[in-house]
């Protein structure tokens, strides 16, 4: 206790590792946090006063964020939060922004945060502050029975009548030293907390049912006919208009091939080919569709499981994109057969190409049922897109701009060759081989399509054995997907931040104006270089390096940006490697995908794709080493920024000079290590791609050595340093 400005405050931060001691010594229970303030950090839950949270996350984000950094499973922090949200009376606003709280329930959710590990000490500053009578009432019974079973609770309070009846031992503290104490009983640590967070969680499954295998193909088109009533008819008739003309688009394109040459027709036809049977096998995976064929479903009626294989698999053709396929396969058939294949061979081969489409298409789903949750969150539907982006825009911008003038250009050419014999288009190879004359591609082509035909059907019958011995997922419910980015990246410290910093660049204003402004400014670059007579040919190359360089410069500063909610991470003893690589996912998850397309979309400008891969070896020397002496310019010489909901335009007088240090420093350390890739990019270009693979190579190089140093040093300096942060962080 005390008055206003006695010390209360700083006590309880030194005492929890979250400022550092001018003289003196702390002890939790026998630790000295001198020596050892990871293992003292470890046994304390800390509900400060005046310090922010990460209140752009839900309550239920925020916990699994508090629980992840002290090192709990994601089972057992599911568990807890349960508990907790219960008793706080939290369960309603689980799901709602902490922004949105009231001021005693972020005080409920801070100090259901700091039990969430089950500490043996709680160091509570104000914890009544703010917060109603029926609350105050709440927490006193939790921090009672805490108490019981073996914890030790410090607080300040300004409450003389609630720590005369709660508290066993007093101390008065008056510019900043202890002006009396008294103690009715003594307190103790005692080595367990106990266990009243803990609860059981057990699944069933039952089994056993009448045989209704004859039923399942009557059901199949009982569901796809049923789409197209009930609350989203007009949306499903929408999207079955979209795939008829879809569909009769692009019949009509190969129906057209049938006077084309042999070579175009065999191009377009086996790399269709290729994608559908692609599409079909990542779709489910993609998309996260629920999957009403899964075998789990069927399990109950006593369905045979040799029997099981077949039927699913011939009731997987009863759908819209099956029946889209094989009306595309017709066309294909009455091309291949007018360019010389003998019809019956046309089509076996299309019934092959339906058959392993549908059966690439249950392999997807059955995977995906095994891997993936349940019901897939928007997040890893993000992620699954972003992957798409990142390889299939240089492929469709390379292909673009390609002049084909009735001819086959000679890359397309060689590719075709190649996917031809494959398992993706091999059924599509065999058939136009015949149709050349080619009798060892053909020989080839039949035989990695029967290969393929039989290996689809040995992993189909293997996951369908699989998903009917396993217990099937709980149906994701809103708890489970509330969790969002939580619920993808890894049950760690590194996976929490990751996650963390997710939800804050894609919410706070000042992370979207840096993802908005450095394409920008790449792209804007060009113009000034054109006016003052640079050929475009050398101007066009010029914004993807300036992104990369931009996109690794951004987390320069990340732990300013955190404000004094950065008190979570020095309170709970994350290690410093964690924190410094969880930072750095939100960039690499937007750079990669924007460098995706700005590289392809440069070289075709330029119409210099031998400078694909110096390119790329450029573009990861200065993105991976920004990112590397970001880490390290982030905790050397962190400066004040805009708070967190104010304008990102506004920024904070900085109080000293050597704010700007870090930032130049990072900056030009960048350039200065990249200097011989960016050297050897240029004689490239001069040479007329003399050190095509040497460029690549010694710019991925450079920049995984710098990314990998620098987040070692910066992860050391951090934990060495983590109180002076938190001062910077409390004063600017």
């Amino acid at each position: 206790m005390g008055p206003n400005g006695a010390g209360k405050t700083t006590t309880l931060s030194i005492l929890a590792g979250l400022l550092r001691a001018s003289a003196g010594q702390v002890v939790v229970c026998g630790i000295d946090q001198a020596t050892d303030s990871l293992a003292a950090k470890r046994i304390m839950g800390v509900l400060p006063d005046r310090l922010r949270t990460f209140d752009r996350l839900t309550g239920r984000q925020l916990l699994h964020y508090y629980g992840l950094l002290r090192g709990l499973s994601a089972d057992v922090i599911e568990k807890r939060t349960a508990d907790l949200a219960r008793a706080f009376d939290l369960v309603d606003a689980l799901s709602r922004v902490v922004s949105d709280y009231s001021a005693g329930m972020t005080k409920k959710i801070m100090l259901a945060g700091a039990m969430i590990h089950s500490p043996r000490v709680l160091v509570l500053d104000e914890p009544f502050e703010s917060v109603d009578p029926v609350s105050s009432a709440v927490i006193l019974d939790i921090l009672r029975a805490y108490v019981a079973h073996g914890g030790t609770v410090i607080l300040s309070s300004h409450g003389m009548d609630l720590v005369e009846r709660v508290c066993s031992r007093v101390a008065i503290i008056v510019g900043g030293r202890r002006a009396g104490r008294g103690n009715r009983r003594r307190g103790s640590c005692r080595s367990d907390s106990g266990s009243a967070l803990r609860r059981a969680f057990r699944r069933h499954r039952r089994g056993g049912g009448a045989r209704v295998a004859a039923h399942i193909l009557r059901l199949r088109l009982a569901l796809m006919l049923g789409a197209f009533r009930g609350g989203r008819a007009v949306r499903t008739l929408l999207g079955f208009a979209a795939i008829v003309i879809a569909t009769v688009a692009v019949c009509v394109a190969v129906l057209s091939l049938g006077n084309a040459p042999l070579a175009v027709a065999r191009a377009v036809i086996v790399l269709g080919g290729a994608a559908i049977l692609l599409g079909f096998l990542i779709g489910p995976i993609l998309t996260g569709t629920v999957d009403q064929l899964d075998p789990r479903r069927f399990g109950v009626f006593g369905v045979d499981d040799r029997q099981m294989l077949w039927i699913l698999a011939l009731a997987s053709l009863i759908s819209i994109p099956s029946l889209a396929l094989l009306a595309v396969g017709v066309c294909a058939l009455v091309v291949v057969v007018e360019l010389g294949t003998p019809w019956p061979i046309a089509a076996v081969a299309l019934l092959l190409a339906v058959v392993a489409s549908a059966l690439a298409a249950r392999v997807g789903m059955a995977l995906s049922a095994l891997l993936l949750p349940e019901r897939r969150s928007r997040e890893l539907t993000a992620l699954f897109a972003l992957a798409v982006v990142v390889v299939a825009f240089p492929v469709a911008v390379f292909l673009a701009s390609l002049e084909w003038d009735g001819q086959v250009p000679i890359p397309v050419a060689a590719v075709t060759g190649v996917i031809a014999l494959t398992p993706l288009a091999a059924i599509p190879g065999f058939a136009f081989a015949i149709a050349a004359g080619d009798v060892a591609g053909m020989w080839l082509g039949g035989i990695v399509a029967g290969v393929t035909l039989v290996a689809l059907w040995m992993l189909w019958s293997w996951l369908v054995r699989r998903l009917l011995t396993s217990t099937e997922r709980p149906v994701a419910s809103r708890e489970r997907s509330g969790l969002g980015w939580f619920a993808l990246l890894p049950a760690n410290a590194f996976g929490a931040i990751a996650a963390r910093s997710l939800v804050y660049w894609l919410r706070d204003r000042r992370y979207i104006v840096n993802i908005i402004v450095v394409p920008i400014a790449g792209v804007l670059t060009v113009f000034p270089l054109v006016v003052a007579g640079v050929p475009l040919y050398i101007a066009a190359l010029v914004p993807v390096p300036v992104m990369a360089l931009f996109f690794g410069w951004l987390p320069h500063n990340d732990v300013a940006y955190d404000s004094t909610a950065f008190w979570t991470h020095v309170a709970s003893g994350v290690r410093g490697l964690s924190d410094r690589f969880g930072r750095l996912i939100p960039v690499a998850l937007v750079a990669i995908p924007v460098l995706a397309i700005a590289i392809p979309l440069s070289l075709a400008l330029v119409e210099s794709w031998y400078l694909l891969l110096p390119m790329i070896g450029v573009a990861a020397s200065l993105f991976l080493s920004g990112l590397g002496l970001s880490s390290i310019s982030s905790v050397v010489s962190p400066y004040a920024v805009s708070r967190p909901g104010d304008s990102p335009f506004q920024q904070p007088q900085r109080s000293a000079s050597r704010g700007g240090f870090g930032p130049a420093s990072a900056f030009l350390g960048t350039l200065i290590v990249s200097a011989p890739t960016l050297w050897l990019f240029v004689m490239t270009i001069i040479e007329n791609g003399a050190y095509n693979p040497t460029t690549f190579w010694v710019g991925l190089g450079t920049g995984v050595a710098m990314l990998a140093i620098g987040a070692l040093i910066g992860g050391r300096i951090y934990d060495r340093g983590g109180e002076r942060l938190m001062e910077f962080v409390e004063t600017a």
